[in-house]
């Protein structure tokens, strides 16, 4: 997995360098929150992030595309075992125009959940 991690970062810091100069295009974002996980009896880990895309506009808005990494920064717990997670994620995103806007994002998620001594990886659609 730490391979894949280090593969990540090396695309996204290619796509900051590949990326025209014009600093309206470029997009950076940092993000913290609660993994939500699905399961009765656990209490969730926190999670933070970086977020790095591209944006072009659109007539309605912006199109962009958005690669992410999140790795837990407070771990969860389940009957005394720490819970962990972390995600990889490519996106497409579209913005509303303004302000105060609406955005809608889908794309292709890989993460890895740690519980105690086990931990399971998958990947698939997310939006």
């Amino acid at each position: 997995m730490r391979h894949i991690k280090a593969i990540f970062l090396v695309g996204l810091l290619g796509l900051l360098a590949a990326a025209p100069v014009a600093a309206s295009e470029l997009i950076f974002g940092a993000k913290t929150g609660p993994m939500m996980i699905d399961v009765s009896g656990i209490d969730d880990p926190t999670n933070i992030g970086l977020m790095v895309g591209y944006q072009q506009g659109v007539v309605l808005g912006d199109l962009a595309i958005e690669g992410e990494f999140t790795t837990s920064s407070s771990d969860g717990d389940l009957a005394g075992s720490k819970v962990s997670i972390d995600t990889m994620a490519v996106y497409a995103a579209l913005r509303t125009a303004g302000p105060i806007y609406f955005k809608v994002k889908g794309g292709f998620l890989q993460e890895d959940v740690k519980i105690g001594s086990n931990s399971d990886s998958d990947s698939g659609m997310s939006y």
